[in-house]
């Protein structure tokens, strides 16, 4: 079938389906982080940060095999998630009051994180919880680095602030790991590949928005209501 000659291209390439639907849908991805910060007032570690939780979501619930379960994406990913985050908080403060390097401090957060995930697995293996333990070692190198950019926020922000971020950070996360997850969504993309590039036009228009984002309505509520005259 027509519309089914990306994936058969990819198969006679010997090309993982998985790194098929990764590059088709990393431009949408992206450009619903740049909508959510520039129009609806979302904030975020960057752009790096969302897109690791959406796709580490996004393989979790691939872990049964042909199985695809969001529910067991979600419940995976925010677990580990908790724990970097939680390890990486305990981890700066027990170095937060030292005088050492930034990169020193940094390494030790890194290790306490590192530990914690090491730990979790082992219980995990004994109790026989096997399913998180199928990731594999890049995903889990890119998930601890998450802990990096929480460490430098905590360094230069008040913890509910840093906290807030982090749980913006979650959630735009979680968005795109439903989008992309989504059956009807991958295939869209397989059947119309082209569609990748209207991310040209629509992030270009994006770029050019300079009106109030959405939570700047919520925030200046009063004000906007609020006759000019008076």
């Amino acid at each position: 079938m027509a519309e089914y000659a990306l994936t058969e291209l990819a198969s006679n390439l010997s090309l993982d389906p998985e790194i098929l639907i990764f590059l088709i849908t990393l431009p949408l991805v992206i450009t619903i982080i740049s909508f959510a910060k520039y129009v609806m007032g979302f904030k975020s570690f960057g752009i790096y940060v969302p897109i690791i939780i959406a796709y580490m979501f996004y393989q979790f619930s691939r872990m049964n095999g042909d199985t695809v379960s969001t529910l067991q994406g979600l419940k995976y990913g925010l677990f580990l998630i908790s724990i970097v985050f939680v390890s990486s908080y305990l981890g700066y403060k027990m170095v937060q009051p030292m005088a050492l390097h930034y990169y020193s401090k940094l390494a030790i957060v890194t290790t306490s994180v590192t530990v914690s995930l090491l730990l979790v697995m082992f219980i995990l293996d004994l109790i026989n919880r096997e399913g998180i333990l199928r990731i594999d070692i890049f995903s889990l190198i890119l998930i601890a680095s998450i802990s990096e950019r929480f460490t430098n926020l905590l360094a230069s922000k008040h913890t509910q602030a840093a906290i807030t971020l982090s749980l913006q950070t979650i959630v735009l996360g979680i968005i795109c790991f439903l989008v992309i997850n989504s059956e009807s969504t991958q295939l869209f993309f397989l059947r119309y590949p082209w569609i990748i590039l209207l991310s040209f036009p629509i992030n270009y228009l994006i770029g050019r928005f300079t009106g109030l984002r959405i939570t700047e309505f919520f925030r200046f509520k009063e004000l906007i209501q609020k006759d000019p005259e008076s």
